[in-house]
């Protein structure tokens, strides 16, 4: 999982490439840490029916500036 994220440019391009399971703790991840570029192209991508933001916003982060 790090070292898609350590350049976010092969991580935006390389999103295609991960299997699903990998997608839920990546993106929480992300979220977490604020990283926007990242985040828009694996919304773009999400493999799931659904995405639960519910659960996120419960985090400590300011999540209302990410989303």
């Amino acid at each position: 999982m790090w070292s898609v994220l350590r350049d976010e440019s092969l991580a935006t391009t390389g999103l295609q490439e991960l299997p699903m399971e990998l997608f839920p703790p990546l993106f929480k991840e992300v979220f977490s840490h604020k990283w926007s570029m990242i985040l828009k192209a694996m919304v773009q991508i999400w493999p799931f029916p659904c995405l639960p933001l519910r659960g996120l916003m419960k985090m400590k982060a300011a999540y209302l500036e990410t989303l």
